[in-house]
């Protein structure tokens, strides 16, 4: 019978079971690859928008099978705050040995590609085959807008925030590799938007409306 086991939580509710173990060396090591995973996130997702957009926090938990007649243990680890909280399992078969903050790379959809894309492909695949041209990159709202003036790409994220983040950080990668046909402009102006808007209409199929919103009404 398995001894031990790595599971996920998503907002202090078990959502998965990663994996069950007989031995515990075999599971460490899996649990710190995991953590050095968490660790190399580019952009974490932070919104969930099932039943409306909400926060979500994941944790991942290394959990041993307590021994018969074992007492109930606590574990105690420091919150997001800094603050020493002590965390309790449902299930008394199980008990706590380590907890290390969760992220999984958010992923924005892409109009043009029709798909979802992290932020790392988006660089790839989206402003990499543009550095031959002087391309715009502007935000509005919560969509990133990438222009070369004939072709247009559109790129959405769930919050005014993440756009803002997923900005900063293709702008990070292209100052670092010295790409100066990139012009990133921030946000864009009240004319800047009214010039571009029929044309993002036509591109993306949405609605004027939806160009004024600052979060996603869905997850597509």
């Amino acid at each position: 019978m398995y001894q031990y086991k790595i599971i996920m939580t998503k907002n202090n509710q078990q959502n998965k079971c990663i994996k069950k173990y007989t031995y515990f060396g075999a599971c460490m090591k899996k649990f710190r690859k995991l953590k050095k995973q968490a660790d190399n996130i580019v952009i974490p997702k932070r919104y969930g928008t099932y039943n409306g957009l909400h926060n979500v926090k994941y944790d991942m938990l290394l959990l041993k099978r307590k021994l018969e007649g074992e007492s109930v243990s606590t574990y105690k680890d420091y919150n997001d705050w800094g603050v020493l909280q002590e965390y309790n399992l449902n299930d008394d078969d199980w008990k706590i040995l380590d907890k290390i903050n969760w992220y999984e790379e958010e992923k924005f959809y892409v109009y043009g590609l029709k798909k979802r894309l992290t932020c790392l492909d988006i660089y790839q695949e989206c402003l990499i085959p543009k550095i031959h041209y002087f391309t715009q990159i502007i935000k509005i709202f919560n969509k990133l807008v990438i222009d070369d003036g004939d072709d247009v790409e559109v790129i959405l994220c769930k919050t005014e925030a993440d756009c803002d983040l997923l900005y900063h950080k293709l702008l990070s990668f292209a100052t670092h590799q010295q790409l100066s046909s990139l012009l990133f402009l921030g946000n864009a102006t009240f004319q800047t938007r009214k010039q571009l808007r029929q044309r993002l209409c036509e591109f993306t199929g949405l609605k004027e409306q939806e160009f004024y919103r600052k979060v996603s009404k869905s997850y597509l």
